[in-house]
């Protein structure tokens, strides 16, 4: 018997095993390969932004924080409503940063506002998201006012340690570069020949 044969034929009974995300039964082969792990193929990322970018009466930033909002939630694949406070909160861990680049903080709000009008949060939960949202842009910014800093004292440090550019020469070392013999020398010839 081959190795895969004997991982489905255990005992003399032969069991069809089925993807769970798709319902196609696997074959043989595909055995030692665990595809129902990916969560986020490639592909659908690219299809969720196709969709979003065929929509003409959304601006850019409900555009950019639908995107963000679709690939999170595809990668963690979360279904039922009541694991939608959940969802949010690690949104807000992760994507803070996105959200603070392309100024998406009130697009978000919405989005949460919404969430909250349609009964999937509660009053308490909209109030706890803001006051994370808030905390992780404070610590955001805090921490990059940090880096900053650093940087801008390691350079500080650097420069003190570099030998100045403007030295002055001292007049020994002038004389006696003009009192050179070949100085001398030089001058004599040019004298010469003229």
């Amino acid at each position: 018997m081959q190795q895969n044969n004997l991982y489905n034929c255990q005992a003399g009974i032969e069991r069809l095993y089925y993807h769970t995300q798709t319902g196609q039964p696997i074959h043989v082969n595909e055995l030692d390969i665990d595809s129902d792990n990916e969560l986020d193929p490639d592909w659908l990322k690219e299809q969720t932004n196709l969709l979003i970018d065929d929509f003409d009466d959304v601006n850019e930033g409900e555009k950019d924080m639908m995107r963000l909002w679709n690939l999170h939630n595809i990668k963690f694949n979360y279904v039922p409503n009541c694991q939608f406070y959940n969802l949010c909160e690690m949104f807000i861990v992760e994507q803070t940063e996105n959200m603070m680049k392309k100024n998406l903080f009130n697009n978000f709000i919405l989005h949460l506002t919404n969430a909250f009008d349609y009964g999937l949060l509660t009053a308490e939960q909209m109030l706890n998201l803001n006051d994370l949202l808030h905390k992780t842009k404070d610590d955001l910014l805090l921490e990059r006012i940090e880096k900053e800093k650093q940087a801008k004292d390691e350079k500080n440090a650097t420069l003190m340690h570099l030998p100045s550019k403007s030295k002055s020469k001292s007049p020994s070392k002038r004389t006696s570069k003009l009192n050179s013999p070949e100085k001398i020398n030089s001058n004599h010839k040019l004298n010469k020949s003229s």
